[in-house]
């Protein structure tokens, strides 16, 4: 039995075919499951049979059906499930192949084979490729960015403008300058409500001196962007946009190096990170979205807004720190008629209503 050294030293001395349409192959299990290199560079796990279909959202994207035609002159009904280019995904069409066998294909029937290794390939696509939800994020707190920058007080006089930005690291929120912060949530849910995740109290919770008072304000907006091949929002699209917009600040060169130092810093635990010069290469990358909510802006300090807090956990030994929960955000809150505020200005105004002290890396 093939192991997934084996495969992956074969898939490593595979070369890529000439013709756009052609797939180098080489069987593992033979006329049930090959490994192989597409034109482009990509790698493919090929199994015979009729068409496979799957629930798991990465998945379903990297799974295709065709009936392809061998080079001894044979006509082959087979599904494919594609991988970018690049060593990482090298690794995972071995370990695919490799628990494609273990789990007994060529001796059981393919659909049960198959769907014993959905979920470990749904896994390896997903510490792998960019998800639609994290591409959004990033795409939502790049639309924002792009707001602020249009604003005078900061392109044109701060030399590092982008520095609100914090997106790209580990920090609790994604903008924050001086006392004001905001935590952008994006949502590509089809679902109406405003579900977010809150990974963290520390995402809604301000910081505090040692006497337990607020060092700032937090706040979080709320976007819905949802995946369509025609949409008119993508991120390489919004990075130029930043990049042109740089331009007018007092030290736009250095301005421009440091903002794409920082994209090229995002990326999601375990994903692949954004790349700006392969992003309109990458069909991931440039994937486009239509914006699906109008933005809202919530103040987290209202306590009408009934989030979880820290208080909420006396007397329980809950780990505050490691809590992450849902939560349905209202499109008004009860009794404050000013929370949230709406559009995209709402956000904008409140981050500049702060002492003008830029943030660090």
């Amino acid at each position: 039995m093939r192991d997934y050294r084996a495969i992956f030293e074969e898939i490593s001395h595979l070369e890529t075919p000439d013709e756009p349409e052609h797939i180098n192959i080489r069987w593992t299990v033979e006329g049930h499951l090959a490994v192989g290199r597409a034109h482009d560079g990509s790698y493919v796990v090929v199994l015979s049979g009729d068409q496979l279909t799957t629930q798991k959202p990465e998945l379903r994207k990297a799974l295709t059906h065709a009936r392809w035609n061998t080079t001894d002159g044979r006509l082959v009904e087979a599904n494919r499930i594609s991988l970018p280019e690049g060593q990482s995904f090298a690794m995972a069409t071995a370990a695919v192949a490799a628990e494609l066998i273990r789990q007994g294909i060529g001796r059981e029937l393919l659909p049960i084979v198959f769907q014993q290794v959905e979920d470990f390939i749904e896994r390896q696509l997903g510490q792998l490729v960019v998800s639609d939800s994290a591409l959004a994020g990033l795409l939502g707190e790049l639309l924002l960015l792009q707001r602020i920058l249009k604003k005078e007080e900061v392109n044109n006089v701060m030399a590092d403008p982008t520095a609100i930005w914090r997106g790209f690291t580990q920090d609790a929120r994604d903008f924050r300058r001086g006392t004001m912060s905001i935590e952008v949530k994006t949502s590509t849910s089809a679902v109406p409500e405003r579900i977010h995740t809150i990974h963290s109290l520390a995402q809604i919770e301000p910081r505090q001196d040692g006497e337990g008072r607020a060092l700032e304000t937090v706040f979080l907006l709320s976007l819905g962007l949802r995946p369509d091949p025609k949409g008119s929002l993508s991120v390489p699209d919004t990075v130029d946009n930043i990049l042109r917009q740089l331009g007018r600040c007092p030290e736009p060169r250095e301005a421009k190096e440091a903002f794409l130092d920082r994209l090229s810093r995002w990326g999601v635990a375990g994903q692949a990170r954004y790349d700006h010069e392969a992003a309109r290469e990458n069909a991931r990358l440039s994937s486009r979205f239509t914006q699906s909510w109008t933005p809202l802006l919530y103040e987290l300090a209202d306590k009408r807004l009934r989030l979880l807090r820290r208080a909420d956990l006396t007397n329980f030994i809950a780990n505050a720190e490691g809590l992450q929960y849902q939560a349905t955000f209202p499109e008004s809150v009860p009794g404050n008629p000013n929370n949230p505020r709406r559009g995209w200005d709402a956000a904008v105004s409140a981050l500049l209503n702060s002492p003008h002290n830029e943030a660090t890396d």
